[in-house]
């Protein structure tokens, strides 16, 4: 039993959404935020996951003996409770239904690492889409004369906001397939993260 204990991260500080431009200035980006975790000597499953979210990531989260003292002194951006498969998801959502009223539960995957299934806990009104449409405001370009790219079916709701998008080739089928009936000659599949697909995203659409 013990080896389903949930994996939580927290992700403290400012994460931006401009997921195409911090590929490529990752560094810079890190620095903005970062993720924290705890974990149990005698839960193994839990450094196994750990080991698979690095590297999507790329960096190693930090290190803390109570995720509770440690939020208390950070600003919370998000939490992550995740689950081991879609057979996992529930009981998750058992765990977090005491808070329903206060807190919104999303769900979203990184296809490298599948089947884990990554909980997204954030206020209620903070989401991608939300995030999308401040941008826009923030910098006055409307979002028709923007570029949403993301390899989850969660980007979906920032990316149909956005009048041109890329999905990056580890993306499921049925996401691609999406994207392309929903953008069309708008719409641009690009190689694998893995691949730097995100440099030939900016060359499809002349930005580079």
């Amino acid at each position: 039993m013990a080896e389903r204990f949930p994996v939580w991260y927290i992700v403290v500080g400012c994460v931006l959404i401009l997921g195409s431009w911090a590929c490529i200035n990752y560094k810079y980006i890190y620095s903005l935020y970062h993720y924290i975790y705890s974990v149990k000597p005698d839960i193994t499953s839990q450094f196994e996951i750990t080991g698979k979210h690095a590297h999507v990531i790329q960096s190693q989260p930090k290190k803390v003996e109570s995720l509770i003292d440690d939020a208390m002194k950070s600003e919370i951006t998000k939490i992550m409770p995740i689950a081991l498969d879609e057979k996992d998801k529930p009981r998750v959502q058992q765990i977090f239904e005491p808070f329903k009223d206060n807190l919104i539960l999303s769900w979203g995957v990184h296809p490298v690492i599948l089947p884990l299934q990554f909980g997204i806990i954030t206020a209620p009104g903070i989401s991608k889409r939300q995030g999308a449409i401040e941008i826009a405001k923030a910098i006055n370009v409307p979002l028709e004369n923007i570029l949403g790219v993301g390899d989850s079916e969660s980007d979906w709701q920032f990316m149909e906001q956005c009048g041109f998008v890329a999905v990056m080739g580890n993306a499921k089928v049925s996401f691609k397939q999406l994207a392309i009936a929903a953008k069309n000659d708008k719409c641009f599949i690009a190689p694998t993260v893995d691949e730097n697909g995100i440099i030939d995203v900016f060359k499809h659409f002349e930005l580079i």
